[in-house]
């Protein structure tokens, strides 16, 4: 830098100093060869580049534009003496000499794509068969704008929308404005599609024009799946894209099986051939119903693995590791069959039932879930006859135990499992206090462990995972609900209070979700409240709670004349039917307590009837014992007054009267 700034004469450093004898030297152990190479300077290659030949540049013209178009069509078939080949050098070259006059642009390949290709483009199907036909003068105004300079297509979009009719020659004009066309590009073209697709419609192309409609049928169903993509991606249902085009959609779908689909209510089963002829129609149909195809498919496969099963399962004897396998094989030739089975997804999430309960259990192919469903099925016929030892609590998990004989499988079937759920149970059953949420969290890392003894252990890792969650709450809920009162079932709140709260502290109360037990806990504590007078305040809207809220009145009892004992509702009315009969002043706090706690249960007018009445009573409590105190006891000193000894200074019927106000007005704390 001072040398260029000064402009310092350059004088040479001395060795000690120069960068070049700094450099590090190669290790003692490096080869010759390493060293030769570390002591030479390291100099910068320079990049050589070559010119493309004309061959080289011709396969990659090929590459680039005619990427369509055969091996045979490009090097073998021959035109006027030339194949395609030769025809691209000899251009190329004349292009290098003069790319004006011999240009290599869009209009030359379609001339090599028309002239070599063999299978033609719809526009040189297109043919007009009556030269003599007319033409619309405003429709020949609409072809020449198209045309143009500007290439205008509304003019035509125009001339189209309101044609009502058209000759073959006129047909054959507006097909090829139409083929021109890609919905997907702008609005302007998925409104000039449109208005091609609607004069289609109009003119029946499918029994007016049969030539015509097989050329065009391929362009129509790519530009009806791409306004299908567009109408989807707004928001727009299914249901209402295809009220809103039915006209064209009549082109490419067969309506009645469409009207049948859309229709249908309850299992897709039910529609199973109109959705497979709706789908194989065209990609369109595909992809309005390919859900449905693989709900069909899927329900199908489902009912051939399980027909096939209780077959083999039905027969004597025990079942071993040879019959499970010729029944893996017979499964496969029978799926083989179905039609569409190649709309299934490889990795997907299916449905099983495991001794009642119902488990969603992730597959690879339909190989696994072939062999899955075959372990589901043998295992819970060994777990429920005993053969195969319960995993955890598993028999508290399900709702009875399915009726098995010994010996139905070999024990050959059953060891790999038998260890795998030893080996699990050992693991993780400890005192029986595992949370279902944090093991099934363990298993999601852990699970490989298992699947390594016994394949199907998928099942039992699904079994735990659906029981940790919904399948878990179902049974508590359904426990919860047995617990209860009913119609016809009478229980104390007392009664039910223990057995909830035994639940709750059980194997399965501290399995199940976290949801669950705040649930049960918050059922323990409002009957609890209405043990000491309060209404029951359980908060939620589901369907779970509104059942709860339903069972709650049939806690109330009420016994006839006749001696009958009534519960729930018509006991509430009765009570409250005695009360009216009653005089006011005869009324007391057990005659109204039940009306209060229940009061939920009433009409708003009887509601506040209730109140008025409760209110009185208490008033009138509360002037008896005001007397009672003024009349029948001595005044209390500072230092030895009813605050210091309670209510032990009061009467009996004081006492009585006392505690009735305190347990009323307890209920409005």
């Amino acid at each position: 830098w001072l040398k260029l700034r000064f402009k310092l004469p350059c004088r040479r450093l001395p060795p000690e100093l120069c960068v070049a004898s700094c450099r590090a030297q190669p290790p003692p152990m490096a080869s010759l060869m390493q060293q030769a190479a570390e002591a030479q300077p390291h100099q910068r290659r320079r990049r050589t580049l070559t010119r493309k030949s004309t061959d080289q540049q011709v396969v990659k013209a090929i590459s680039d534009n005619l990427s369509d178009m055969t091996h045979e069509e490009i090097y073998v078939d021959e035109v006027d003496g030339q194949t395609a080949y030769d025809c691209l050098v000899e251009r190329k070259r004349l292009n290098k000499e003069k790319p004006k006059d011999h240009p290599m642009g869009k209009n030359f390949y379609q001339e090599i794509r028309a002239k070599y290709k063999k299978s033609k483009t719809p526009q040189q199907l297109l043919r007009c068969k009556n030269a003599n036909d007319t033409v619309h003068p405003d429709l020949v105004k609409a072809m020449n704008a198209f045309k143009g300079p500007q290439c205008s297509k509304m003019p035509m979009c125009g001339f189209i929308e309101n044609a009502q009719t058209v000759n073959q020659r006129e047909l054959v004009g507006i097909l090829r404005f139409a083929l021109s066309l890609k919905a997907n590009a702008s609005a302007e073209q998925m409104t000039c599609a449109l208005a091609c697709m609607g004069l289609m419609a109009r003119l029946d192309m499918t029994t007016a024009f049969p030539e015509e409609y097989k050329i065009m049928k391929e362009w129509l169903d790519v530009q009806l799946v791409s306004v299908y993509n567009t109408a989807k991606a707004s928001g727009q249902a299914v249901d209402k894209f295809i009220e809103a085009r039915r006209n064209v959609l009549a082109l490419l779908l067969p309506m009645k099986s469409v009207d049948a689909v859309v229709t249908a209510t309850g299992s897709w089963n039910i529609v199973e051939n109109h959705v497979h002829e709706i789908v194989k129609s065209s990609t369109l149909g595909h992809r309005l119903f390919g859900f449905a195809v693989v709900q069909v498919v899927s329900d199908h496969v489902k009912t051939i693995i399980k027909a096939k099963i209780d077959e083999l399962f039905r027969r004597s004897g025990a079942i071993a590791t040879p019959d499970l396998t010729t029944l893996q094989k017979q499964i496969l030739m029978a799926l083989d069959k179905i039609p569409n089975l190649e709309s299934l997804p490889w990795k997907r999430e299916v449905l099983m039932d495991y001794r009642g309960r119902a488990i969603k259990v992730k597959v690879a192919c339909l190989q696994e879930e072939v062999a899955l469903r075959i372990a589901c099925g043998w295992k819970s016929v060994a777990a429920a006859s005993g053969d195969l030892g319960a995993i955890l609590f598993e028999d508290k998990m399900v709702d009875a135990a399915t009726e098995a004989s010994k010996g139905k499988i070999s024990p050959d079937v059953i060891a790999p499992a038998q260890e795998a759920r030893k080996h699990f149970n050992e693991r993780y059953g400890g005192d029986g206090t595992v949370v279902g949420s944090s093991l099934v969290r363990e298993l999601a890392k852990k699970d490989i462990e298992f699947i390594a003894v016994d394949p199907g252990f998928k099942i039992e890792v699904a079994f735990i995972t659906s029981m940790a969650g919904q399948s878990g709450d179902e049974l508590i809920q359904n426990k919860v609900l047995s617990i209860l009162p009913a119609e016809g079932k009478v229980a104390t709140m007392e009664a039910v209070i223990k057995q909830l709260d035994e639940l709750r502290k059980s194997c399965l109360g501290r399995f199940v979700s976290h949801g669950s037990q705040g649930m049960l806990a918050a059922i323990g504590e409002t009957i609890a409240d209405m043990t000491q007078g309060r209404r029951p305040s359980l908060q939620g809207s589901s369907s779970f709670v509104s059942h709860v809220k339903l069972r709650l009145p049939f806690f109330c009892s009420h016994e006839q004349e006749d001696g009958k004992v009534i519960s729930g509702r018509a006991a509430i009315d009765q009570k409250y039917k005695k009360i009216q009969e009653q005089d006011e002043s005869s009324l007391t706090m057990d005659d109204l307590e039940p009306l209060r706690v229940f009061g939920m249960f009433l009409d708003e007018e009887q509601d506040k009837k209730v109140q008025a009445l409760t209110t009185a009573v208490l008033q009138k409590l509360s002037k008896e014992i005001g007397k009672t105190q003024s009349s029948s006891s001595k005044p209390a000193s500072a230092k030895h007054g009813p605050a210091e000894f309670g209510t032990s200074w009061l009467s009996p019927p004081q006492k009585k009267a006392k505690s009735e106000v305190n347990a009323v007005m307890g209920m409005f704390d």
